[in-house]
């Protein structure tokens, strides 16, 4: 079973070292505009991952419905 790696939320460590640690911290609106781009970038990378498991949950939801159509035909036929 594969593992999806879903982000949400930040690194509050990695946010300090990127933005407020250095030798020329950011400027609030270099922050702004930095996460939001990294928000942006997250939610593509979480669509693609819920769009592969959507299909897969349909294509299951197909053969749960034809096993069901079958055992309904077969009980019929009984």
């Amino acid at each position: 079973m594969a593992l999806h790696q879903y982000t949400f939320r930040f690194d509050p460590e990695e946010l300090l070292h990127q933005y407020v640690d250095g030798d020329r911290p950011a400027t609030m609106s270099a922050m702004h505009r930095g996460l939001t781009l990294r928000i942006k970038a997250d939610m593509a990378s979480n669509w693609r991952t819920i769009q592969r498991l959507r299909v897969a949950l349909q294509v299951a939801l197909i053969f749960l419905l034809l096993d069901i159509l079958a055992w309904l035909l077969a009980i019929a036929g009984a």
